[in-house]
Order: structure tokens, then C-alpha cells, then sequence
């Protein structure tokens, strides 16, 4: 069983080999990406036939970050799956934070 919490970030990088035409997102964009993105990884788990939460803790939409905890019962490989296909589908990084779950 997961329990989680992290710290969900966009981070221009630049131009990669898998994505050489990228460029940078636009405020607007970044906030989008950012308040889209615990729908997301719901949706994920969800099809991945869980009942999951993922819960906004902290939104600092101005610093380009939010926290969110998640509980879920898959294990640790299929949930990282599933976590990692949200991130890359909306351009975000996460940092797992080690404060202690209520």
C-alpha cells in the first residue's frame, strides 16, 4: 500500500533527445498543468481499478508547485507506473517530501 506526499513542480529542462521542439510552458499553462494534475493521476488509478485518494495539500500555483497526499492500495511498481505516465502526460516533476501522513 502507498501512502505519499509530494511536492508536484514544472521545471523547464530545455530540448531533450526524446522531445528536441520543446519549449517553455506559459504561466497560464503551468497552472493548468499543475491544477489538472491530481484529476489525472486519479483517473490513472482509477482505470488501473483502485480506490485510491489523491488530495491537494498546498497549492503555490505562483511558484510553479502544489503538494498532494496519496493513499492507494496498488503496489509500488504498478503505482509508479501510473504516477510517472501523469507526470510526463503534463510536462511535471515530483519530489516525494517525508512529512508523516495524517
Amino acid at each position: 500500500m502507498i501512502k505519499a506526499k509530494y511536492k508536484v513542480y514544472y521545471e523547464y529542462t530545455g530540448p531533450t533527445k526524446s522531445d528536441p521542439f520543446s519549449s517553455q510552458l506559459s504561466n497560464d499553462s503551468i497552472r493548468d498543468h499543475l491544477a489538472r494534475f491530481p484529476d489525472e493521476l486519479s483517473t490513472l488509478l482509477w482505470l488501473d481499478e483502485t480506490s485510491s485518494k489523491v488530495k491537494v495539500e498546498e497549492e503555490n500555483l505562483d511558484q510553479h508547485n502544489i503538494v498532494v497526499a496519496v493513499s492507494s492500495p496498488l503496489d509500488d511498481e504498478r503505482y509508479d507506473a501510473q504516477l510517472k505516465k501523469a507526470l510526463n502526460g503534463l510536462d511535471l516533476f515530483a519530489e516525494e517530501l517525508n512529512k508523516p501522513l495524517d
